[in-house]
């Protein structure tokens, strides 16, 4: 893109908007299939501007096409759900959700900006005393959230993973991921898809997200693919 490349704007106070900018400049430039008929069911994909990517793309399962039905909850982090909390993206949030029909299917993709902007700093302020104790309360608020949407709105929820888009807080995010899919292990009710792993590579003995997968704070459509197997995983 004209307009970005060499500029290194991940670097300055723009940084959040010129990652949007450019994960929409580069969905725009992708080559798409047509969108299967009206008739085709949505699932819907509640999240974080990490909802985009997938956005409006086909998934088959059952044998049956899903179209992604985003639903945009920008800037949300999983602590601004808790219920005592105050703060305006929660108020979003829930505006969002009422667009979602009863006993729809529904994944959720929350917590990237949890662990980009609060988990180590809540420790380093001493609110927890380590950062598994953090992340911990941090699940505490997410299961508790998707467990009463589910029994209030009938939905079958899968959980997808927080995404390790960045080099300085994926080691924080995979932790957070595999904390998450522990706790959910025992939680039947709540479909955790597990391909994350797939996204990273070992370069020179760290892990890397993948380059086809995408660059700066998002990941591309190339990860339908991943998404599509994991559902039907879940519900076979």
């Amino acid at each position: 893109d004209p307009l970005t490349e060499g500029q290194d704007l991940h670097c300055t106070n723009i940084r959040n908007e010129a990652a949007y900018y450019t994960c929409i400049s580069q969905i725009i430039q992708q080559s798409y299939p047509p969108l299967p008929t009206q008739s085709s069911p949505f699932i819907y994909f509640m999240g974080d501007s990490h909802c985009i990517p997938p956005a409006w793309q086909s998934i088959k399962y059952k044998n049956k096409t899903r179209v992604i039905h985003p639903i945009l909850s920008t800037g949300t982090k999983i602590w601004h759900l808790r219920e005592e909390g105050k703060f305006y993206p929660k108020h979003d949030f829930y505006s969002s959700i009422s667009q979602i029909p009863s006993a729809s299917e529904v994944i959720f993709c929350f917590g990237e900006i949890d662990c980009r902007e609060a988990l180590l700093l809540c420790v380093e302020k001493g609110k927890y005393d380590t950062l598994e104790s953090a992340m911990d309360k941090l699940i505490d608020i997410y299961v508790e959230l998707l467990m009463g949407l589910r029994e209030k709105y009938h939905w079958k929820i899968y959980v997808h993973p927080v995404m390790p888009v960045l080099d300085i807080t994926r080691d924080i995010v995979m932790q957070f991921n595999e904390h998450l899919s522990k706790r959910l292990l025992n939680i039947p009710k709540l479909q955790w898809c597990h391909f994350v792993e797939e996204l990273l590579v070992e370069i020179e003995g760290e892990k890397k997200l993948n380059s086809k997968y995408g660059k700066y704070m998002y990941v591309n459509i190339c990860c339908k693919k991943y998404l599509e197997s994991d559902i039907h995983i879940c519900v076979c």
